[in-house]
């Protein structure tokens, strides 16, 4: 990584942390957003998913380690179903490179506001890592420098329907 994208990447974890989140609120900050999904995911009237909940899962292989996280909410940027269109729901991928703020709708459904302050939930994760990728409906990338997307492969065994996060870890 260049001397440039280091900076940026550590220039986000002080923002982070002056924020008062540490590594351990990653876990919070990634129910939030499932919760927040799958809120959105009955907003736009979509079938019901396959299952319920937020899965974790760490792996350690050849001294690579791995924190996974998985659910059924809305992918990614999915706006509409049917006649069912919702604008905010375009701008996920774009939420996620930008260094503060969210396009998170204002309302859920069921009235409440959605969860977090900050739009910092996702940015949590460079605390832990320096490159995230994201598998979700059709969009499948990582970032690298907290900003610059590109395009990876789909993983074996991934469903359509699913948000995968995977977090290598430094």
């Amino acid at each position: 990584m260049t001397l440039i994208a280091l900076r940026f990447v550590e220039t986000r974890r002080t923002q982070i942390r002056g924020y008062g989140y540490d590594e351990f609120a990653i876990f919070a900050e990634l129910v939030q957003n499932a919760e927040d999904a799958y809120s959105q995911r009955s907003q736009l009237g979509l079938p019901s998913p396959p299952q319920h909940g937020v899965t974790f899962t760490y792996s350690a292989d050849a001294g690579d380690r791995t924190l996974s996280v998985c659910h059924y909410g809305r992918p990614f940027n999915m706006w509409r179903q049917g006649a069912k269109r919702i604008d905010a729901f375009r701008f996920d991928v774009e939420g996620v490179l930008k260094s503060a703020g969210s396009f998170k709708p204002h309302s859920r459904q069921d009235g409440a506001r959605p969860i977090g302050r900050f739009g910092l939930g996702f940015k949590s994760v460079y605390l832990v890592t320096d490159r995230p990728r994201i598998h979700s409906g059709d969009w499948h990338f990582e970032i690298a420098a907290g900003a610059i997307p590109s395009e990876i492969a789909v993983p074996a065994q991934y469903e359509r329907e699913q948000t995968r996060i995977v977090l290598p870890l430094t």
